[in-house]
């Protein structure tokens, strides 16, 4: 048993959440600054407000943590120096980063500050974790998508503080890789903008209908005392989108259980009325853990409580069959797709004798469905009023704006320098070896093989591939769990043995398992879409990345550069994940909005692939124009045995042409 005090730490939406999390025992909480953290839907808090936060927060011994972990577009990042330069005034206790890029100015502008690597940075091995602290972060928080016993693993080869999530609401797609948002509307769950799409309802045939892509909600109150055990530092909730009632009575309860002042069973009973979604332990026991997603179950968030019998003017009829609603209580509609609706407050509660109706009188106008269902999201805690009215006596943290480093200076070590001479490189990505068979034919082409464990031992001479090993690139799975380190270390020696010396990542931190002679690229979940995230890969020794297919051609026009790899044709994966949902692999499935996807397995992940293509082999004069040489048309996820479509998309890049079918994702549009 470590004797190391765990740390319980809060979410923070609202002052009254933030008196709420101090009164439940929070050690520290969590808030965001108004731009660049990932709950951009929420108020957040301006600095004026967090002058007097942070203080007194210190002063009670609670640490304060600011979220600054989105990705930054390059125009923004003196917007996110100013930030920083106030944080730096404020002096919070850490600051929660995602962007490497951003990490990198303030490790070398603001060193004093300490830097927590966000999940979204999906760090989920101990050689991504040992980056990480090299470079300065001081305390990692895990992808979740992690077991016990990765987690054992990790947390015995390392000396930096580990943060786990302990409650509340899950993301299908391992967390800092979903497109799905993007890929529907611009709007970048990267950025802070999630849409949920994972929370629709979805169809594959007349049998198969419901929330495949739905999980319910996390809670690990099983696990603390082995979390304590190991020496984890932090304990995480979720919920800075949740009302101080949530806060209070999630963060009390997992309190007072850590303070050995309830049993285990009397915790789960609070915690079972937090107004979240069913519970589960997601992939704590292992990756082939069920019962993650209920997809029968409508995906909203709330204590069940009945469906709408009518509606009779500023009165609901309920056909109870799930928790009765009390005065106060804010309720949330939910249509039978499972689309979240109109929340409204119950002023009186009628029930009928010897009837599940239930007559409820609203407090205003509503407009809800006689279909459909209704969640309770809220009950008003006693504390509210006091929460909300409650005076902070403490003598502000002074701030001036105007004082720090100009951004200007930032950006001028990065100044960029156009080159757009020389003819285009091509690069040319499939996930198996009949793809590089067809690949032989475009002989100035580079060939990149998505590497799984089944084409681990690969004998490239066998497969008469022999003397295009110099052009091959192998591209590492973009999730490598802790016990599978050793299997790919001795992958990639068998690789270099017949000749490879090219490789992909889709984290920094995997670069440990390369030498000196090794070429290294960047695969696109190590997201590039500002120039010191570039600078970050050069300066670690690599020869190339590739750039996000979420990007827009604003945020492009700045950031050409010569090791650039552009897609302009690919499959998107909006989903990737650990979770297998219940679906028929290589087939169609609709949302409820009319949007279609397939559904594919590779390797050891899950995805959903977006059914229209990226396609911007019309727009490649415009990306040179930028400084950007180098174009990949992936073919990953598709047949090999389809030769007229391969001539077909490399007839569209030589002449030029855009792709039947194809849409331009962001690029148009803008990423928002």
């Amino acid at each position: 048993m470590s004797d190391k005090k765990i740390e319980l730490l809060a979410p923070v939406g609202t002052i009254e959440a933030f008196h709420a999390a101090l009164d439940g025992g929070a050690n520290a909480v969590y808030l965001g600054l108004g731009n660049f953290n990932a709950r951009q839907r929420q108020k957040n808090f301006t600095p004026q407000t967090l002058s007097y936060l942070i203080p007194y927060a210190q002063k009670k011994g609670v640490k304060v943590y600011v979220t600054m972990n989105t990705l930054v577009k390059d125009g923004e990042i003196p917007l996110f120096w100013n930030d920083c330069a106030i944080l730096k005034q404020l002096k919070p206790d850490a600051l929660i980063i995602q962007d490497w890029g951003m990490a990198a100015i303030l490790r070398k502008y603001l060193s004093e500050m300490p830097l927590h690597a966000s999940t979204q940075m999906a760090i989920h091995n101990s050689m991504q974790i040992k980056f990480a602290q090299d470079f300065g972060i001081s305390r990692v928080v895990p992808a979740r998508e992690l077991t016990l016993s990765e987690i054992r693993k990790i947390n015995n080869k390392t000396q930096c503080e580990i943060e786990l999530f302990v409650h509340g609401a899950l993301c299908y797609c391992i967390s800092g890789r979903c497109l799905a948002s993007s890929y529907l509307g611009g709007k970048s769950g990267n950025r802070g903008h999630c849409t949920q799409v994972c929370r629709r309802f979805y169809t594959q045939t007349p049998q198969k209908k419901g929330f495949y892509f739905s999980p319910k909600d996390f809670w690990a109150i099983d696990y603390i005392e082995e979390y304590q055990s190991i020496g984890i530092s932090s304990l995480k909730i979720e919920g800075r989108m949740k009302g101080a009632e949530y806060v209070y009575s999630v963060v009390s309860a997992y309190r007072d259980f850590i303070d050995k002042k309830i049993d285990l069973e009397t915790a789960k009973e609070r915690l079972s009325h937090d107004f979240g979604r069913q519970k589960c332990t997601f992939l704590l026991e292992g990756v082939e853990s069920v019962g993650i997603v209920s997809a029968a179950r409508q995906a909203g968030c709330g204590n069940y409580a009945g469906k709408v019998a009518g509606i009779n003017g500023k009165e609901i009829i309920l056909e109870s069959d799930g928790e009765i609603p009390q005065i106060g209580d804010r309720l949330r509609f939910h249509t039978v797709e499972g689309v979240e609706g109109e929340v409204v407050k119950v002023e009186k509660v009628i029930c009928e004798k010897d009837s599940k109706l239930i007559r409820l009188l609203i407090d205003g106008n509503f407009k809800i469905d006689n279909d459909g269902a209704l969640f309770i999201i809220s009950r008003q805690n006693p504390m509210i009023k006091q929460w909300k009215t409650r005076k902070i006596h403490i003598n502000p943290r002074k701030f001036d704006p105007k004082k720090s480093i100009p951004a200007g200076k930032i950006m001028s070590e990065i100044d960029k320098k156009i080159n757009t001479s020389g003819k285009p490189q091509l690069y040319l990505r499939g996930d198996s070896i009949e793809w590089l068979k067809q690949f032989k034919s475009v002989k100035t082409a580079n060939y990149i093989l998505n590497a799984q464990k089944s084409l681990c031992n690969i004998d490239f001479e066998k497969e008469k591939l022999n003397n295009f090993v110099k052009q091959i690139i192998i591209a590492l799975p973009q999730f490598i769990s802790e016990g599978d380190i050793s299997f790919w270390k001795n992958t990639i020696e068998n690789y270099k043995k017949q000749g490879i010396s090219k490789f992909m990542i889709s984290n920094i931190g995997d670069k440990e398992f390369f030498g000196k002679n090794d070429k290294i690229y960047a695969d696109y979940p190590l997201w590039t879409i500002n120039r010191w995230s570039q600078k970050i890969l050069e300066d670690s020794g690599f020869s190339g990345f590739f750039y996000s297919p979420e990007d827009d051609i604003l945020n492009l026009k700045r950031n050409g550069n010569n090791k650039g790899i552009f897609p302009v044709f690919m499959k998107i994966p909006l989903f990737a994940s650990r979770i297998k949902p219940i679906l028929q692999d290589n087939k169609s499935v609709s949302d409820n909005m009319g949007e279609k996807f397939t559904m594919k397995t590779s390797g050891e992940l899950a995805y959903l692939l977006g059914d229209a293509p990226l396609g911007l082999t019309h727009r490649i004069d415009k990306l040179q124009e930028f400084g950007i040489k180098n174009f990949l048309l992936d073919f990953s996820f598709l047949s090999a045995s389809d030769l007229p479509f391969f001539r077909n998309i490399l007839t569209c890049y030589e002449r030029k042409k855009r792709i039947d079918g194809s849409i331009l994702f962001n690029h148009k549009g803008g990423l928002k």
